[in-house]
């Protein structure tokens, strides 16, 4: 997981080099104030995750987010592919141009999802997240985390 982590650290990195490259003035800078709160929607065997960023300061857009969501027992990224890979089971928000990718770690039960947008967004709904509910499984959105843990944001 944490190559994973570093190689997509690096990829973010790479790419957020190119979107601030261009044209004049600053580059990224890193949001403070800023959190992730989620909303979760439970229809069995599925349940629904959309995440939204709040409180990006005024003038500001984010142009990459890494967020990490703790799944509770019993529910998974409904796509994994090669055992970590849970990019299909996110989608960008209507809305918000971007490139999600997300990977999950089955031991911590952490889904690491990533937005990196090229023209940025603000406050807001920016990425759903889809998750299988394991048969015989009950949860309710209570067992959810009402708010992400951000790793890295970098507004432009």
């Amino acid at each position: 997981m944490k190559i994973n982590k570093l190689l997509f650290t690096g990829l973010l990195v790479v790419l957020l080099a190119g979107m601030t490259g261009c044209g004049g003035g600053g580059g990224g800078t890193t949001a403070p104030a800023t959190s992730v709160t989620t909303s979760v929607t439970i229809n069995p065997p599925t349940a629904t995750i959309k995440l939204a960023v709040n409180n990006v300061p005024t003038g500001s857009k984010v142009g990459a987010l890494l967020v990490d969501l703790q799944l509770p027992v019993g529910v998974t990224p409904s796509s994994i592919i090669n055992v970590t890979d849970a990019s299909g089971s996110v989608a960008v928000s209507a809305g918000v141009s971007g490139l999600a990718v997300a990977s999950y770690n089955s031991v911590t039960r952490i889904i690491s999802s990533s937005i990196i947008s090229g023209t940025g967004f603000s406050s807001g709904e920016y990425i759903t997240v889809t998750c299988t509910i394991a048969p015989g499984t009950t949860v309710t959105p209570a067992n959810f985390p009402a708010q992400a843990t951000i790793t890295q944001i970098i507004l432009q």
